[in-house]
């Protein structure tokens, strides 16, 4: 038995992913590819332990007799002939000839539910006499998270081949929720005026937060996405006295939220208010 070799990677993005699942030896491999009558592709489900998948690697070569002419394409999906929930592609240049390389398919990253099953399905363009390239592999259950599919008809029917790995590597970064948002701003006021509150959240995986906001007078909104960290000002007017605790929690680009963050205001006074009363209150608030 060979182990394939790893390589060294470096990605420019503000936190480095993580290997996650893998099957690295090989024995052998499968075919991908069409020629004269036959139409192959091939997938091999995991089951990721990560909440966001950013990027996969395959033990590839290009088969010598035939050798494929069109892309390789790589998608995952949640089910073998279901929808691509992203996909990438590598020429078909810059996969060796017989001997076989990593080759990376870095894709938008996605949100996964770690402990569930996903399929790598692999294929290239289904035009007559393309070639085949070669998948490497190993026959026997190497990786007891998952198995090999090959489908002869194109991705149309898919039978397992049991006790069969082909060789991958799976990377992704931990999905944390955002910190919960600190909120700042006037805390006594007076109905009918317009008062600006500020409102702040990191992000510990770095991806872009919107802030969801609860006034407590039955009205509630949402703010655009912005980056880790960078505050956004909404302003508010309460239409009655009374106490009043705005709660706003942070929801990241791929849907994890915060506990929620409050602060409590008071609206004690009312008064018929005209443009030099609202600017003493926005200069004094404390005063008033």
């Amino acid at each position: 038995t060979v182990t394939a070799s790893s390589i060294n990677y470096s990605k420019n993005t503000m936190l480095f992913d993580e290997l996650d699942q893998s099957q690295t030896q090989t024995n052998g491999g499968r075919l991908l590819g069409t020629y004269s009558n036959a139409k192959w592709q091939l997938a091999q489900s995991f089951v990721p332990q990560k909440g966001i998948l950013t990027r996969v690697e395959l033990y590839l070569s290009r088969e010598d007799v035939a050798p494929a002419t069109q892309p390789f394409y790589l998608a995952i999906r949640e089910s073998l002939t279901g929808a691509t929930l992203t996909e990438a592609s590598i020429s078909a240049s810059s996969v060796p000839i017989s001997n076989p390389a990593w080759k990376e398919f870095d894709f938008p990253d996605i949100p996964v539910n770690a402990d569930e099953e996903y399929f790598l399905v692999g294929y290239s363009p289904d035009v007559p006499n393309n070639g085949f390239f070669f998948w490497s592999g190993i026959d026997t259950d190497t990786y007891v998270n998952g198995i090999t599919y090959i489908s002869g008809d194109v991705g149309v029917t898919w039978n397992p081949d049991y006790g069969y790995d082909l060789c991958f590597k799976t990377y992704g970064l931990t999905n944390d929720p955002p910190e919960k948002p600190s909120i700042t701003g006037t805390v006594k006021g007076v109905p009918d005026v317009s008062y600006n509150y500020t409102f702040t959240a990191i992000e510990p995986d770095g991806e872009n937060i919107k802030y969801v906001i609860d006034w407590n007078d039955g009205n509630q909104e949402e703010t655009a996405y912005v980056s880790s960290g960078e505050s956004v000002i909404v302003s508010h007017t309460w239409a009655d006295r009374g106490w009043y605790t705005i709660k706003a929690k942070a929801v990241d680009s791929i849907g994890k939220e915060s506990d929620w963050g409050t602060l409590t205001v008071q609206m004690p006074k009312a008064f018929s208010v005209g443009p030099e009363w609202q600017w003493f209150q926005h200069q004094f608030p404390l005063l008033v």
